[in-house]
């Protein structure tokens, strides 16, 4: 499943060089699109999947077309409370292609203060977003029965298979608001990306394991966008809340299987993961990790991790 040639032709927005130019997400939809549609895009070793640019992008200008539908627009919020995933990634960037907010939300409890004009949940959540939001039912992911009063993730993405996205005006950005804590606009994501791309010298076909939420700056800014400006891949091993050990374990093996290049880690990851260099990992060379406020990239003194040096984003603590 790849992105046609006629969504390319009424691509609204294109990048201009590999990184910094792009303002907008669409920007680095329709490059990769463009020139990388057959490029391994993300790896979710929980679920098997594997999809290429090509069936990523797809999937997120269906999604959009359905937001479309519902009446989403600029200005507009979309609540998300999903784990790492595919479906979180399609949430992510098809919100930008409308021009609508997200926010999301780590717990049940932040989803219930949230104000949005809809939310797209795991099943187990829809009942509480149900509650929430009025007009609209909830976008579900992961189950359910087609009887319940919901609107059912898969389905969307069916119904709207093929369905281009609005075009926008250029000045339109989407905001994110990160678990009712910090918004940050498209474009600061977006330079984050590239920010990144540039102090890691990210190549295409490379692999990025992130161990960090996407549902946070970091993870999808620093992250997931600095893969889509390099046209790397990125891999999401499963992190399990309140159980560091695992999450750790979960990414050494998921760096491992798929030989990834980099890292990037919090804190606690970082402390979870052994000291020795473990077996499988003569791929790595290097990644990024959190250590302060702000996103300003290497003003602190790298942290060590296997022999190589991961770069710190924010203000050193001292």
């Amino acid at each position: 499943m790849q992105c046609r040639p006629a969504a390319l032709a009424v691509a609204r927005r294109h990048l201009t060089s590999r990184v910094g130019p792009a303002t907008h997400i669409a920007d680095l939809v329709n490059a990769r699109a463009s020139d990388s549609a057959e490029t391994l895009a993300v790896v979710v070793p929980s679920s098997d999947t594997r999809w290429t640019y090509g069936e990523l992008c797809d999937r997120a200008r269906w999604f959009a077309a359905g937001l479309q539908e519902m009446g989403y627009a600029p200005g507009q919020k979309l609540g998300v409370r999903l784990d790492n995933s595919e479906q979180l990634l399609v949430a992510l960037l098809g919100s930008a292609l409308t021009g609508a907010d997200v926010e999301t939300a780590k717990t049940a409890e932040l989803l219930s203060r949230v104000t949005c004009r809809g939310t797209i949940v795991h099943h187990s959540d829809s009942q509480l977003a149900g509650a929430m939001i009025g007009a609209h039912e909830p976008i579900v992911v992961g189950g359910g029965a087609i009887k319940d009063p919901v609107v059912h993730y898969d389905i969307l993405l069916e119904a709207f298979r093929g369905k281009e996205t609005p075009e926008l005006s250029s000045d339109i950005e989407s905001s994110y608001y990160f678990s009712n804590t910090r918004a940050a606009k498209e474009s600061g994501l977006v330079g984050n990306g590239a920010d990144a791309t540039n102090a890691l010298a990210i190549q295409k076909n490379e692999k990025m394991c992130v161990s960090v939420p996407l549902s946070h700056p970091m993870g999808f800014g620093f992250g997931f966008l600095a893969a889509m400006h390099s046209g790397a891949t990125v891999v999401l091993p499963t992190l399990q809340s309140g159980n560091i050990a695992v999450s750790a374990a979960n990414t050494i093996q998921a760096m491992k299987n798929e030989q990834c290049s980099f890292l990037l880690a919090d804190s606690h990851v970082l402390k979870a993961l052994p000291e020795d260099v473990p077996d499988g990992v003569e791929h790595f060379k290097g990644g990024l990790t959190k250590i302060g406020s702000g996103d300003a990239v290497g003003l602190g003194k790298g942290v060590e991790l296997w022999g190589q040096t991961l770069t710190t984003v924010g203000k050193p603590p001292y």
